[in-house]
């Protein structure tokens, strides 16, 4: 007796992968105009939404062009003091990361480049012209990218391959964290890039510990005029990202504390 033919398998609802997920988001919102929710991170598609309010179409070609010799000499002496914090940290940061194939690069709040480490082999054409000193990678510039968000959430972001506005921009792969200074105002980016497919390591939390770094190292350069006050639980935390810092003037009023002194 011939068997019937086997039901169809219930079509799976959901989507296995993030690749997936955002090209499900981006169909929705560029093609019908309906919104993902739930597909991309809200801070992502606010994103989205301000590009396209800059009558800007995700099919453009992007190139990243260094801004002129002038405004990027202006930028370096404006942010001397920034960048002597952000040394040492980035020079760090490059060698713990050496092998993964990924590019840091710090920005100031213009989003453009000040700092950027050495090209490895995973580079490809994007990361070759966009990790260098000079060039705009902010949001009005490149679309959505993760320094550009955060410096608009001043929380860590990630923006992962397709959650790029611009279709060109997809192999990248993007995490950055904010550096603020004594008032709390976000004066830097320290973005981990990276073009040959997603990251082997948690960029996020890699980025927000060397933001750390450089704000703290920024802050205490900055103290010259205060007692400036270190504390933690532990003596072994002091020099680390994890210990708190304070400044107090001549009158003993606290004029600052870091996040973690806030903490």
């Amino acid at each position: 007796m011939q068997q019937p033919p086997p039901a169809p398998l219930p079509s799976n609802p959901f989507y296995a992968t993030r690749q997936d997920r955002v090209a499900l988001a981006r169909e929705r919102y560029f093609e019908r105009g309906e919104r993902p929710s739930g597909l991309v991170s809200e801070p992502v598609l606010q994103s989205w939404t301000r590009c396209l309010g800059a009558s800007r179409s995700p099919d453009e070609k992007i190139s990243f062009d260094p801004v002129s010799k002038i405004r990027t000499a202006t930028l370096l002496t404006h942010n001397r003091a920034l960048i002597e914090a952000a040394r040492d940290p980035i020079a760090e940061l490059e060698t713990v990361i050496a092998g993964s194939q990924a590019r840091a690069m710090l920005t100031c709040s213009e989003g453009v480049v000040l700092i950027a480490s050495r090209p490895t082999p995973g580079d490809g054409p994007l990361l070759l012209t966009a990790a260098r000193v000079g060039v705009n990678i902010a949001e009005d510039a490149v679309g959505t990218g993760a320094p550009g968000v955060a410096v608009r959430t001043g929380e860590v972001c990630h923006v992962r391959g397709g959650e790029h506005f611009f279709r060109c921009l997809a192999s990248l792969h993007c995490a950055a964290a904010p550096v603020r200074d004594a008032s709390g105002r976000t004066v830097a980016m320290l973005d981990l890039s990276s073009e040959a497919g997603p990251f082997r390591f948690d960029a996020g939390a890699m980025a927000h510990m060397y933001a750390t770094c450089i704000e703290n190292r920024l802050l205490v350069g900055a103290a010259r005029m205060h007692l400036l006050l270190r504390f933690q639980s532990s003596r072994s935390m002091f020099g680390t990202p994890l210990e708190g810092l304070a400044a107090v003037d001549g009158d003993g009023m606290v004029r600052w504390f870091n996040g973690v002194g806030a903490q």
